[in-house]
């Protein structure tokens, strides 16, 4: 596992989000890894949680 490093991008619905990544390799597979991407303040979090909200769900199938 690496540190987390910051990170910023441009949304196009929510703007600027800052986040914070770490990226986790895969034990037995070299060729992949896995970055894991969290919002870096509290506003950025909150962005992200109203976004979600106003998502509409989907129906099972």
């Amino acid at each position: 596992m690496s540190t987390a490093k910051p990170s910023s991008t441009r949304h196009p619905v929510l703007g600027p989000l800052a986040c914070e990544y770490s990226v986790f390799s895969v034990d037995g597979r070299t060729d992949l890894s896995m970055p894991v991407y969290n919002p870096a303040t509290p506003a950025d979090a909150e962005k992200i949680r109203a976004q979600v909200e106003a998502t509409p769900r989907r129906e099972e199938t």
